[in-house]
């Protein structure tokens, strides 16, 4: 469905919740290229690399918002989202607070709370999340 679509967009905004190195391209060089001259990709991503479009090569800033790529202006400010902190911010708060409810009774009771033990990242010093560990020694070598 996405090589139909992508190319008859004006605008695309990409927004998942991260994008890392070797986050596989949902948007790729073909549809852009197959895109309207003068069309848009915003990303709002969080992350690294250039992830799931493939050629969002470089970030952008307030100063210097775009770069074109194949004649498709790319607008990828990582602070983009920090211009709408309040609406974020409910956001979030929304989706976690069943959570850190759920983690606040389970240390309250001295139970184990499943969710919290699969979303560990480190412990004791040690990385265990092993996405987490990968990037991290593949940004530190």
């Amino acid at each position: 469905i996405a090589n139909r679509v992508i190319p008859t967009c004006d605008v695309v905004i990409g927004a998942i919740r991260i994008s890392t190195f070797d986050t596989s391209p949902f948007i790729t060089r073909e549809m852009v290229r197959k895109m309207k001259r003068g069309s848009v990709i915003v990303d709002v991503t969080a992350g690294y690399g250039t992830g799931y479009i493939a050629t969002a090569e470089q970030l952008t800033t307030l100063n210097a918002p775009s770069f074109v790529v194949e004649g498709v202006k790319h607008i990828r400010i990582r602070e983009l989202p920090l211009g709408v902190h309040r609406t974020a911010a409910q956001q979030i708060s929304a989706q976690f607070a069943p959570y850190l409810a759920a983690l606040i009774d389970a240390l309250a009771s001295d139970k184990i709370y499943s969710v919290a033990e699969r979303g560990k990242i480190t412990e004791n010093g040690q990385i265990l999340n092993e996405h987490v560990k990968r990037h991290y020694f593949a940004l530190n070598r």
